[in-house]
C-alpha cells in the first residue's frame, strides 16, 4: 500500500532524554528535523533535513568528550546523508558520510577528519589527534576501520588507586550469571604515528614515546601490531636510583601483548655506564647488568647501586644483596 505523510522532530533540549542513556554518559543540545514520507509500506521514502546545534556528548568512563557540535544532514529516500557533523574542542573533528536505512540494521560509511582534537581527556588518559579515518559497518562484515592518525600530544599513566573488582572466575551465589555478549566483528588497518609526543608515566617510569605502529585486525582475531615504538627520552626509578633510558626500542611483529624489547637504562652520570639491559619478548625478557668496561657482575651491581666498586664491607654486601634480590 502507498503511504504519504509529514514528520517533524523538535527536540530543543536533548538533556531531557537523560533517563534513556546509560549512567555516566551525558547528552545535550538541540535536534530539529523536517521530512516528507512517501513510497510504500515496508519501503518508505524520506525526504527532508535533520540538523542539530550546541551538541554535547560525554562518556565519563572512557574519557571521550564531544562538544560545541553542529549537525547538517539530509534524508534522501532510504539514505541519511551526513553533510557535516562537527565538534570543536581544542581543535576540530568533522564526520561526513552516509547511513543506509533500507536494511533491518543500518549500514554505515563515514569519514572522520581530526585536526588537533582532544579525543581522550581523563587524568590518566589524554590524547590529541590529527589525521583521517574511515569507518564502514555492515551486519554481515561488522566494523572496518582504516586511516592514518598522528598524536599531536598524549599523556598516559596508571591511576594511583581504584575500586576493587572481582575476577571473572568468581561466582557470587544468588546472583544471576552475566550473559556473555557476542563480540562485534572488527577489521582494522590503522596507522598510528606517536610523533615523539606521547608521554607515559607510572610505576617509576616516565618516558616520551615516538615511532609508528600499524594496527591490524581481522574479524574474530586479536589486534596485531607491526612497527616500533621508541623511547625518545625518559628515566626509570628503580633500586633507589634514577636510571636514564639511553636506548629504548619496543618492536611489534604480532600480538600487541607480547612485543620484543631492546632497552638499556643507565645510572645517571655513572663514570662506567653501569645499568640494566632488557632483551627478548615481554613474556620472557632477559635482564642483565651492563657497563662500558669489562668487570664482574658484582662490580656492575656495585657501580649501579653505590656508584663505586664494592669495598667488601658488611654494609656494601647487604646493600648489594638487597639490590640483587630486587633485580
Amino acid at each position: 500500500a502507498a503511504i504519504s505523510g509529514h514528520i517533524r522532530i523538535s527536540a530543543y533540549d536533548l538533556q531531557r532524554f537523560r533517563n534513556f542513556i546509560p549512567i555516566g554518559q551525558t547528552l545535550k543540545g538541540s535536534l530539529l528535523g523536517d521530512a516528507t514520507i512517501s513510497g510504500r509500506v515496508g519501503s518508505p521514502q524520506l525526504n527532508g533535513t535533520l540538523n542539530g546545534d550546541n551538541l554535547y556528548y560525554r562518556n565519563q568512563e572512557v574519557g571521550v568528550i564531544l562538544s560545541n557540535g553542529s549537525l547538517r544532514s539530509r534524508l534522501i529516500g532510504q539514505r541519511w546523508h551526513i553533510d557535516s557533523l562537527r565538534f570543536q574542542r581544542g581543535g576540530t573533528v568533522t564526520l561526513s558520510g552516509d547511513v543506509n536505512l533500507n536494511t533491518g540494521s543500518p549500514d554505515v560509511d563515514v569519514t572522520a577528519l581530526f585536526d588537533h582534537y582532544i579525543t581522550l581527556d581523563r587524568p590518566s588518559r589524554r590524547l590529541v589527534l590529527s589525521g583521517d579515518s574511515k569507518l564502514v559497518y555492515t551486519v554481515a562484515k561488522g566494523v572496518m576501520l582504516t586511516g592514518t592518525l598522528k598524536a599531536d600530544s598524549g599523556r598516559f599513566g596508571f591511576q594511583k588507586s581504584g575500586m576493587p573488582t572481582l575476577d571473572d572466575d568468581v561466582v557470587v551465589l544468588g546472583e544471576k550469571p552475566k550473559e556473555k555478549k557476542t563480540a562485534m566483528l572488527l577489521a582494522m588497518n590503522l596507522m598510528l604515528d606517536l610523533n615523539n609526543s606521547v608521554r607515559f608515566s607510572g610505576e617509576g617510569l616516565d618516558v616520551m614515546l615516538g615511532g609508528k605502529l600499524n594496527l591490524i585486525a581481522q574479524p574474530g582475531q586479536d589486534v596485531q601490531g607491526v612497527g616500533t615504538v621508541t623511547v625518545v627520552k625518559g628515566h626509570y626509578k628503580a633500586y633507589g636510583q634514577n636510571l636514564e633510558i639511553t636506548k629504548g626500542n619496543i618492536s611489534f611483529v604480532g600480538p600487541l601483548g607480547n612485543p620484543n624489547l631492546n632497552i638499556r637504562a643507565e645510572r645517571r652520570l655513572s663514570p662506567v655506564g653501569a645499568g640494566v639491559e632488557v632483551l627478548g619478548n615481554l613474556e620472557y625478557p632477559r635482564i642483565s647488568l651492563v657497563a662500558d668496561e669489562p668487570m664482574s657482575e658484582k662490580d656492575k651491581l656495585s657501580w649501579l647501586i653505590l656508584n663505586r666498586a664494592s669495598s667488601g664491607s658488611d654494609g656494601d654486601e647487604a646493600a648489594l644483596a638487597s639490590a640483587a634480590s630486587a633485580l
